[in-house]
């Protein structure tokens, strides 16, 4: 499981509309650094299906 937040440009700039992993659990556990905010949810949910399907 993952946990996504939506990034706005008041306090993230750049990276507005970006999405961030806050937590991830079992095979989306970063362990260690999490990833860089994501362009898309398109692009979340690819690392997510990764990081579980490996």
């Amino acid at each position: 499981m993952a946990v996504l937040t939506q990034l706005c440009g008041e306090h993230y700039g750049s990276h507005d509309g970006h999405w961030f992993l806050e937590a991830g659990f079992g095979p989306c556990d970063p362990t260690g650094t999490k990833p860089p905010p994501f362009a898309s949810l398109n692009e979340a949910v690819a690392w997510i299906r990764t990081a579980h399907y490996g």
